[in-house]
């Protein structure tokens, strides 16, 4: 009998806590907003759209040592801040914060050293579209 009164007591005690993980992760669920995404990731290129972007994207480049990093990008942000960088393992070659802005660039950068490059896109709560659009030369095939 009081095997069975203590398996009754596991029994509710499972029960109990069943219901609570299931209540957390209603709630949970209900407070977590994550963000839409959709893109484009192949070689050279980054493209997407999102609303409530929060976390990073990078997209890494192998350049030698005096070929140049070209690198085209159209950013809208309509909501929120996208933080937008190009670097390599010792310093941001450029950087630019937008919060409900567009532009258009085309950037140049000689590279002082060989290594991997880095463009990145980093996003707080942000909304909007981006086309990113990188590639390496030879220094001597631009005029």
């Amino acid at each position: 009998m009081a095997a069975n009164v203590h398996l009754q007591i596991r029994c509710l005690n499972m029960k109990i806590s069943i219901v609570f993980l299931y209540t957390i992760l209603v709630f949970t669920s209900c407070i977590f907003h994550p963000y839409t995404w959709q893109g484009t990731n192949p070689p050279g290129k980054n493209k997407a759209s999102f609303k409530n972007f929060r976390g990073k994207n990078a997209n890494s480049i192998q350049v030698s040592k005096g070929d140049l990093l070209l690198v085209s990008y159209n950013i809208e942000v309509t909501q929120g801040t996208l933080l937008f960088s190009i670097e390599n393992k010792r310093n941001k070659l450029f950087q630019k914060s937008f919060s409900t802005q567009s532009d258009t660039a085309d950037l140049k950068f000689s590279a002082n050293e060989t290594g991997m490059y880095k463009i990145v896109v980093q996003g707080k709560n942000a909304t909007g579209n981006f086309d990113i659009n990188y590639k390496t030369t030879e220094s001597d095939k631009i005029r």
